[in-house]
């Protein structure tokens, strides 16, 4: 360490960098300096009535653990600050929350938060943004910069009564923030002592809420310090390994994987498939066409439903899956056909089939791509439920890439498995990889939408044009051209930029190109496919950098939810993955890469990778435990998309208007997804 200076710490000089450890108090609504002084093993600090004492400890080159402990007369919190003076190129990462601007330039200011100093004003832009710990996927603050990377980790949680609690909060939050340099501020990271959401609470996209806090008069925060050389912001994977070994628990499992399994599949077979009077095996009828639908109804198709009766106890039909990937087709069609092969169930080998046949049936001539909607009811249309946002009356790259992954995918397991062939799902998937090898752009990209009347990109912008690399590599693979192979592996060299940057954007159709967690699982896929194909390393190198940037946005510790049915409950966060920085909630869609993520730890033998995929499965497992005792309606293998582990996105409300932290929703993909994951990795 450089010593004290002017009350701060200047703990490493880091190239041109040098960081620099400082403690503030909140008093009388600032942040008030709190200026350190030596004092025998440990730091200690004062302002106004708060005194603060910092002990370190040397815990390996340029990383230190620490505790900072608070007494005061009147309720605080402390704000512990690493500065990265000099720094050039500062990147900050709240994993899962802020990844530099939250890609400012290509998504339009107000919808989530953006870290920066431009349209001031603006509810979503701020130079300074501080949170509750437990909004990031792990209790991190990071600070990336060329040469340095500066991060601060916190203990979520104190067991201890916040000053201000509300008579149900029995412990202190503890916070987050990440600040770039703006008036006489500098770059830093850091964690709090106590909590704020400042500027604002955000809690959906569009939906801001006045702060909350925790302050408190005593108690004391651990974690550690990292001020390190570093190559490039891959090196940010490395705290968050550190920081994920300190807080990880093992997800409970109540029911085995097979018997989860075999739940999922009962439960999409009887309960979400609607027949051709609307009917689902179990009985319940649902019978509604709406004009959202055009008049199709919801019938012979698998569903989304939700809760609409006044007790949030009855599952009704909401609205058909009839996307062909994405959220409904092949994401579908080929877990339910899996899964009815490895559990002896006919019904879902047929139903499994029929939607996969529904999406071969959706080729457009025209523009040499797939319908992105189909089905028996519903036609062959462009616009969905995402034409509400900001893609209108095109195809798109998600729809249009996971689909075609799916029929391949799908091909190859009956082929090999099954010895059943399906050549329309072949002929249909090639059609529209021979137009994307015409599109494919001179980076390499695919694309993010195109043209319904000829084949033609219209918007090049986004990352969902990753899906067609995995659709390509099997293409290769069923048919021996090596075009296809040709194809992905280009593709694969203009993604990886984007997993390298720590800020994959423009999947989803309606997040205005949020920073993401579901695109990288399409390259996670691609590049696993690219390996076992060409046992080209670097392709290994970039399925280590997509799961690396898979774990930014997965659980690695046990939050404790606010609101019930989640509080209190045996449900674990770790190894759930959150969406994107604009729908701050954990959904399924990472379990369905487990196979992947169990290939990678086989090759590495890393025992990390090992770890964050069992924690991807048991979690799985742990959320279909939940129907339906604590979540309080459906049936077992009935699954929402929507689990809360903080203040994000908690929308749903009880019948009696308060809180809830899980979605009283049946979504049909998110089910499918878990199962693939589940049956993929079912113990032999």
């Amino acid at each position: 360490m450089a010593g004290l200076r002017d009350g701060k710490l200047e703990i490493r000089d880091v190239g041109a960098a040098m960081a620099v450890l400082s403690v503030q108090c909140w008093l009388n609504g600032e942040w008030r300096a709190a200026p350190l002084a030596a004092n025998g093993d440990a730091f200690t600090a004062a302002a106004g009535g708060a005194a603060v004492r910092l002990r370190l400890k040397a815990a390996g080159d340029g990383e230190w653990s620490y505790d900072l402990s608070l007494e005061s007369n009147e309720p605080t919190r402390v704000r512990l600050m690493l500065e990265a003076r000099g720094a050039v190129g500062v990147f900050h990462l709240i994993p899962g929350v802020i990844h530099g601007d939250n890609n400012l330039p290509h998504a339009e200011p107000g919808h989530f938060p953006n870290l920066t100093a431009l349209h001031p004003g603006n509810v979503s832009c701020a130079a300074y943004w501080e949170m509750r710990a437990d909004r990031a996927s792990h209790p991190v603050s990071i600070l990336c910069a060329d040469g340095l990377v500066a991060a601060v980790s916190a203990t979520p949680y104190l067991d201890t009564p916040p000053s201000n609690a509300r008579p149900d909060e029995a412990f202190v939050r503890n916070g987050l923030f990440a600040m770039l340099a703006h008036d006489d501020q500098p770059d830093a990271c850091g964690a709090t002592l106590g909590y704020r959401n400042d500027p604002r609470t955000f809690l959906n996209k569009d939906q801001w809420l006045d702060a909350t806090q925790h302050l408190l008069t005593r108690g004391t925060m651990s974690g550690r310090i990292f001020a390190q050389p570093a190559a490039s912001r891959l090196d940010a994977h490395r705290v968050v390994r550190r920081v994920y070994a300190d807080h990880h628990e093992v997800p409970p499992t109540p029911i085995s994987q097979r018997e989860a399994a075999q739940a999922l599949t009962r439960a999409l077979l009887d309960v979400n498939w609607h027949d051709e009077n609307g009917a689902t095996v179990a009985g319940t009828v649902s019978g509604q066409a709406s004009a959202f639908l055009g008049g199709g109804g919801l019938r012979e198709n698998f569903t989304n439903m939700r809760c609409v009766d006044p007790e949030k106890k009855k599952l009704t039909a909401w609205r058909t899956l009839a996307e062909v990937g994405w959220t409904g087709g092949g994401v579908i069609g080929y877990p339910v056909l899996l899964a009815g092969h490895a559990l002896g169930d006919d019904t879902a080998v047929r139903r499994g089939v029929t939607m996969l046949d529904r999406v071969a049936d959706a080729f457009n001539p025209d523009s040499g791509l797939l319908w992105d909607v189909n089905g028996p009811h519903e036609g062959k249309r462009l616009n969905w439920w995402w034409s509400g946002y900001l893609v209108k009356d095109c195809h798109c790259a998600y729809t249009n890439g996971s689909a075609v992954y799916y029929l391949l995918k799908a091909l190859t397991f009956s082929r090999t498995a099954m010895k059943r062939d399906h050549p329309r799902w072949l002929e249909t998937a090639r059609k529209v990889l021979d137009t994307m090898l015409r599109l494919q752009l001179p980076d390499g990209g695919f694309g993010f939408t195109y043209r319904a009347d000829r084949p033609e990109v219209i918007d090049a912008q986004g990352f969902a044009g990753a899906w067609f690399i995995p659709a390509m590599v099997y293409a290769h693979r069923l048919t021996g051209e090596k075009k296809y192979l040709d194809s992905a592996a280009r593709g694969a060299a203009h993604y990886h930029s984007f997993v390298r940057d720590l800020s994959c954007w423009g999947t989803p159709m309606d997040t205005w190109k949020a920073v993401d967690q579901e695109g990288n699982l399409a390259f996670l896929r691609g590049a696993r496919l690219l390996h076992e194909t060409t046992g080209d390393p670097a392709h290994l190198g970039m399925l280590t950098d997509a799961a690396n940037y898979e774990y930014l946005w997965r659980y690695g510790f046990r939050a404790r939810p606010e609101y019930p049915p989640l509080k209190g409950s045996h449900w674990s966060s770790v190894g759930g993955s959150t969406t994107s920085v604009s729908n701050p909630h954990i959904h399924p869609m990472g379990v369905y890469v487990s196979a992947d993520l169990d290939y990678l730890a086989k090759k590495t033998g890393d025992a990390y990778h090992a770890s964050r995929r069992d924690d991807g499965v048991r979690w799985g497992v742990n959320i279909v435990s939940l129907y339906p005792a604590v979540s309080g309606y459906g049936v077992p293998g009935v699954i929402t998309e929507r689990f809360c582990p903080s203040d994000g996105l908690t929308v749903e409300t009880f019948p009696d208007g308060s809180p809830s932290s899980l979605w009283f929703s049946y979504n049909g993909w998110a089910a499918a997804g878990v199962l693939e994951g589940l049956v993929e990795t079912l113990p032999s």
